[in-house]
């Protein structure tokens, strides 16, 4: 007789009787640390702002806004992304749906997204603010690379007033829990 994996199907597994419960508390601390506690701290002369970690993706969108807040424009991109970040965790219970090997591997979901939002808000932060592209001649071009300068120095200063905050701790330790998890349940299988 010939196997589903020698046929070229997807090789199926069953589904396991029971959610993991070590995997829902992990879920459980990812959640705490997006929504309840703060991932980004900025702390100016008397001014604090913090900032949790469903509201990264407005601030990827415009790094400024980590001195200044959030302003009512952002409202639509934090919802949306609220929305991905409740969805991110929630894949711990894919395994239990769909009794696929790989579905083992949405455990490591939260963890990517965080991964992700971290390089691309370093990305975006760290940019030239002006780009060069060389049509401003080479005065223009030395004087854009001076802007630049000046800028990064400025941008530097201010880093050393943000901080990562709990929250951000907390969800990436549960989240690279949850992906360690998923990843040996996939190997197990």
């Amino acid at each position: 007789m010939i196997s589903a994996v020698e046929r070229g199907e997807p090789s199926r597994v069953r589904a396991p009787a029971q959610v993991d419960a070590v995997a829902v508390a992990a879920t459980v601390f990812v959640l705490i640390g997006w929504f309840a506690m703060s991932s980004f701290v900025t702390e100016f002369g008397g001014l604090r702002q913090s900032f949790h970690f469903y509201q990264v993706w407005a601030l990827v969108q415009n790094p400024a806004h980590l001195l200044t807040g959030l302003v009512d424009a952002d409202r639509l991109r934090v919802v949306i992304f609220a929305l991905v970040c409740i969805a991110a965790p929630m894949s711990v219970l894919v395994p239990y749906r769909f009794p696929q090997k790989a579905a083992w591997l949405a455990y490591v979901a939260p963890l990517v997204l965080m991964a992700v939002c971290g390089t691309l808000l370093y990305t975006k932060a760290s940019a030239d603010y002006v780009p060069d592209d060389g049509r401003y001649g080479a005065l223009g071009s030395q004087l854009i690379h001076w802007a630049n300068s000046a800028a990064n120095s400025m941008g530097r200063a201010v880093a050393r007033h943000i901080s990562v905050g709990l929250g951000a701790y907390v969800s990436f330790i549960a989240s690279a829990f949850l992906a360690v998890r998923g990843v040996l349940k996939f190997r197990a299988v």
